[in-house]
């Protein structure tokens, strides 16, 4: 065997293992290491029940946006329901009260998942702070204070759940549901100071400064982005796929343009922009429906060989 190709399949071997190495490094993660042992992800209880969720997160097909004309109608501060007709949404019910009820589930399966990223920046944080929140995309929106829920890595293990009340609107708003790591205190995620890159990155990154570093401290980062809009109807509406092409961010853009304001349009396209570099960079499984919930799902690799016989790769963001 030539040299060269000796080198060639000695590279090719320690790229394969790559991925072996940083699941193990995952592996020892303090908070929920027992956890990644367990054989199922727990189910959180809704109203008593248990909610098993469904089964292939993967495997989902890509809804098409509706290429149906829309009239344009009145230029007007409201956003109307009929502009956002044409892309693909998932409709979410409110409480009676205006609230939004969130739960919190993980959920293994054979590849690395959200919920590693956070168990390693647990690891690697003297005090992690976690966030849930539900707030404006428009960092400078007053309209809506960011609401927050403060989390643990038990949180993350458990499941919980949490209910946002959201105010009356006059107006239609671009909000996220976001989960952040918070150490610097800030009390939102949507700012400019947390890292956002997709999962494999992270964890690759880490790896690196830790062998670097032995007293690296993971930043701040997003971990789980989720866009929606909420009409003044208290109709609120969630994209349907984890991954959002540009021309449903084109759809969604022109419907702004229709439905709102000249002197306020500027501000709400730099918040669609903020959402696409979000829900492209992270790609979060979609909420999915419940019985007056929705409900975040967490993947976390499951390292049974019995269920997962072989480890995959999450596929790197373009």
């Amino acid at each position: 065997m030539s040299r060269n190709n000796k080198k060639s399949r000695e590279s090719a071997s320690s790229q394969s293992s790559k991925w072996y190495l940083l699941a193990a490094l995952v592996a020892l993660a303090g908070g929920i290491a027992w956890y990644l042992q367990a054989r199922r992800a727990p189910e959180v209880a809704v109203n008593g029940a248990g909610d098993a969720g469904a089964a292939d997160e993967q495997g989902k097909p890509k809804a098409k946006a509706d290429k149906s004309g829309v009239e344009p109608g009145h230029h007007s501060v409201v956003a109307k329901a009929e502009y956002l007709s044409e892309v693909p949404w998932k409709e979410f019910r409110l409480t009676e009260r205006g609230a939004l009820r969130i739960v919190l589930q993980p959920r293994l399966w054979c590849t690395i998942g959200d919920l590693d990223a956070i168990a390693l920046d647990g690891h690697l944080s003297d005090n992690p702070r976690f966030l849930l929140t539900v707030e404006p995309l428009n960092p400078e929106d007053t309209s809506l204070p960011p609401m927050t829920r403060v989390l643990t890595l038990k949180d993350f293990q458990k499941g919980m759940r949490h209910e946002f009340s959201l105010p009356p609107l006059k107006k239609g708003i671009q909000l996220g549901i976001f989960l952040c790591k918070d150490t610097a205190g800030e009390g939102r995620c949507n700012t400019d100071s947390k890292e956002v890159a997709d999962i494999n990155r992270m964890l690759a990154d880490s790896s690196k400064s830790m062998k670097e570093d032995k007293k690296y401290r993971s930043p701040d980062r997003v971990y789980y982005f989720q866009y929606l809009y909420l009409e003044e109807s208290n109709r609120l509406r969630a994209f349907q796929n984890p991954e959002v092409p540009d021309i449903t961010f084109d759809a969604v853009q022109e419907q702004l343009k229709k439905a709102r304001a000249e002197r306020e349009l500027e501000a709400q396209l730099r918040a669609l922009g903020r959402a696409k570099r979000f829900q492209q960079t992270l790609r979060s499984l979609p909420l999915e429906q419940g019985n007056g919930y929705a409900k975040i799902v967490l993947p976390l690799m499951d390292h049974n060989p019995k269920h997962c016989p072989k480890v995959a790769q999450r596929p790197a963001a373009k």
